[in-house]
């Protein structure tokens, strides 16, 4: 899975610098993408611990 990953960010031709690997990281990315960045890192807080 993870070189997968490498091969198409090695490969691919866009300006793309993240790249999720891992079950379920899409929806985790997009909530990442849409809420600020002091909201993701609360919300993380709090699930992981």
């Amino acid at each position: 899975m993870v070189a997968q990953k490498i091969y198409q960010a090695a490969t691919d031709k866009s300006d793309r610098l993240r790249y999720g690997v891992g079950n379920g990281v899409e929806p985790l990315l997009l909530v990442r993408r849409l809420l600020p960045s002091s909201w993701f890192g609360g919300m993380l807080r709090r699930l992981l611990t």
